[in-house]
């Protein structure tokens, strides 16, 4: 390195080989090209070392090069300058020639946490995309992963809340800290800033949905009976076993073994992503054994002339429920809960359910319930891994529980528990 001055810059000249390149300061130096133009150059490494292929030892990190202006355009105090600020910032581990690369966003975050690990390994990965959809992205997916606040996002859900949006609510709250459980063990985020956020209002149990009573239950299944196959036949196999919607509606003839009067479920097909095997029971074998004795198709229920599953039941349920007295007229509203107007300014009536088709599920475990079988038996029947799933329904067994206790204070003590006076059976 030379101390050097303007004078001697502007002398600069290309030597024998075409160019010559004069040494200002460390890491700077200006050449001079036969065209007669006078670059600056700096050069630096990016601070770390690498395991040379050939040795397998550690050696200095490559050296950069790269041109920066030209003189006398860029002075040489400003040459300087540029120069030490680049090496600076070399010297931490980041190459000052390479752009920094944006800050990925949430939402950016989400597209690769549903494809990698979402889509794979949740059956229901449509209900996650559509929270983060409607609900998480219009709100937050703009932010970076450490910008998310804590309170932002208790405030939000305690505003669903009171507008009585529990579903958005519970739903955000419940994909959020999964989606930032993900990303702590990707290493994105050092923290995630929505362990333990509970919002009153919320519940911790999820509502297990509404039980029929019997009148119900029969007006269904004559509604049922009279629509006939594929919807009404579909709807009955649902009150007959108890199944998900989803598993009805991808059922095929290679999962049931009529003779035995079993249904094996694959686990592709099931929301636990096991196997599961069921028995029959008699009304369910012979609602199968007809559709079969007639059915074709490789699948169970499938509309004539096709041999694909059905997709959906929205409307034949409400149809099911029209018929069954089970449904009201009211206004159509949007998701904010606004009356949806008609080109004449009126609001648009239709019809809804007031029940939902997964009632029969949940009706089918209170039937299981009162007929005094254990939780473990209809955990096993449900299709349930986890205890506490089926625990949701110990309340139902209440009743056969209370009459078994009764059942047993009258044969040890001779009372009766509906008299008035308790009065011993046998003399004292």
């Amino acid at each position: 390195m030379v101390r050097v001055t303007d004078k001697q810059l502007q002398a600069l000249r290309p030597n024998g080989n075409g160019r010559n390149e004069l040494l200002v300061d460390e890491g700077l130096g200006l050449r001079a090209l036969p065209s007669g133009k006078k670059s600056w150059m700096v050069y630096y490494r990016v601070a770390g070392k690498r395991v040379s292929v050939k040795t397998g030892r550690l050696k200095a990190s490559k050296q950069h090069r790269t041109k920066i202006g030209e003189y006398p355009e860029l002075p040489l105090r400003d040459a300087r300058a540029q120069a030490l600020s680049m090496r600076k910032l070399a010297a931490t581990g980041v190459d000052p020639c390479k752009a920094p690369e944006p800050e990925l966003t949430i939402a950016d975050h989400y597209k690769r946490y549903l494809d990698q690990d979402v889509r794979p390994h949740v059956h229901t990965w449509k209900h996650v995309e559509s929270t983060f959809r409607l609900h998480i992205l219009p709100l937050w997916g703009d932010l970076k992963l450490a910008e998310l606040s804590r309170g932002e996002v208790f405030q939000q859900l305690q505003s669903w809340v009171a507008e009585k949006k529990i579903g958005p609510a519970r739903n955000s709250r419940k994909h959020l800290i999964r989606f930032y459980n993900w990303a702590l063990n990707a290493e994105l985020v050092d923290h995630n800033p929505l362990v333990g956020l509970t919002v009153r209002g919320l519940g911790r149990n999820r509502d297990i949905g509404s039980v029929l009573t019997d009148t119900q239950l029969r007006a269904i299944w004559l509604a049922s009976e009279e629509m006939g196959y594929p919807y009404g036949t579909l709807t009955q196999l649902l009150m007959l076993t108890g199944a998900r919607r989803s598993e009805a509606l991808q059922a095929a003839w290679d999962q049931f073994d009529l003779q035995a009067g079993v249904w094996t479920k694959p686990s592709s097909h099931t929301k636990q992503r096991k196997e599961h095997r069921i028995p029959l029971s008699a009304p369910a074998l012979a609602l199968l054994r007809a559709v079969r004795s007639r059915s074709r198709g490789a699948y169970v229920f499938c509309r004539n002339g096709e041999d694909k599953p059905l997709t959906d039941v929205k409307r034949s349920w409400l149809s099911v429920c029209r018929a069954a007295g089970l449904a009201e007229r009211g206004p159509k509203t949007r998701r904010d809960g606004s009356i949806v107007l008609g080109a004449d300014g009126r609001p648009i009536d239709i019809w809804r359910p007031t029940v939902r088709l997964h009632d029969l599920r949940h009706t089918y475990a209170s039937v299981l319930a009162s007929a005094g079988l254990s939780l473990p038996i209809i955990g096993a029947l449900l299709g349930h891994t986890q205890t506490q799933t089926t625990a949701r329904y110990a309340h139902l067994l209440d009743d056969p529980l209370r009459a078994a206790t009764e059942k047993a204070a009258e044969a040890l003590t001779g009372w009766r528990a509906d008299t008035t006076s308790a009065t011993p059976a046998h003399g004292s």
